[in-house]
């Protein structure tokens, strides 16, 4: 799903899952015991702390996700992967779709949100050195004008950024624009088939606890500003979303493709020349 300048998709086996517009939101089809990831990407120039919350908890610590809990740093123009419930700085736990019972909300807080995966967007607040008054000298000797004028800045007004969060450069690195040929294709929302029934899905499935897994990132700090976006997917499985009148695809997952090549080798004769 888009919002603004940013995407939010859930992965399985690496690709995104069909996206099914319902009555102004959008849902996917979970199925138990698979696991997934979360992939955002920030399609501005600026970079921005990415906030992401599953069945009401923070992945990052596990407690109820608010706008005070932590996230990812992601640059301009990139994406990341969230691979899972963080574990700490080295590994993080697999997400995977489960019985509401055995979700890790279900037994920690309670299920009251199950079925609802968010990522909120903040914006970076800058603040830029003062500027010291021009200090401007003039010297008048045999009627000769000599001019300087000095600018300084002082760091006096700057205030360390407060708030940290998670960073993940190599990942990133490996999940960049150009490595993605197929992205601009992947979050297209289906919302061609839905039923006469219209009404909110039975949230049959909950994310559980999976296996832990090699997962590296590094504290930074970012000083967060107003939230620019708030993107939210709803999940259910597929007797639930039919249940809502949500007509599904037999194919779980949105079929990849290349982008058209700007630039490619050397040119080859046609079948038919004119």
């Amino acid at each position: 799903m888009n919002v603004a300048a940013y995407e939010l998709s859930v992965l399985v086996s690496g690709r995104p899952v069909r996206e099914y517009g319902h009555q102004g939101r959008a849902y996917i089809e979970g199925r138990k015991g698979s696991t997934f990831t979360l992939r955002f990407r920030n399609n501005s120039a600026q970079r921005v702390l990415a906030v992401p919350s599953v069945d009401g908890l923070s992945v990052v610590d596990g407690s109820p996700a608010t706008h005070e809990s932590r996230g990812y740093v992601v640059p301009g123009y990139s994406s990341v992967e969230f691979k899972g419930w963080r574990e700490s700085l080295e590994r993080s736990s697999e997400f995977v779709f489960s019985d509401r019972t055995k979700a890790y909300a279900s037994q920690t807080v309670g299920d009251q949100n199950l079925g609802a995966i968010g990522v909120l967007v903040f914006g970076e607040v800058w603040k830029f050195p003062s500027l010291l008054s021009t200090i401007q000298e003039h010297h008048h000797h045999h009627h000769h004008y000599h001019g300087t004028t000095t600018l300084r800045g002082t760091t006096a007004d700057w205030e360390p950024p407060t708030y940290t969060v998670m960073s993940s450069p190599t990942t990133v690195a490996s999940m960049s624009m150009g490595d993605e040929p197929q992205a601009m294709y992947c979050c297209a929302v289906d919302s061609g088939q839905v039923s006469a029934k219209s009404s909110v899905p039975d949230f049959n499935l909950g994310v559980g606890w999976g296996q832990s897994q090699e997962d590296r990132v590094s504290e930074t700090s970012f000083e967060r500003g107003s939230v620019l976006a708030t993107l939210e997917l709803y999940y259910s499985d597929a007797a639930g979303l039919t249940a809502a009148g949500i007509v599904l695809s037999k194919d779980l997952l949105v079929e990849a493709r290349a982008l058209p090549r700007a630039f490619g080798g050397f040119c080859t004769r046609p079948k038919h020349v004119v």
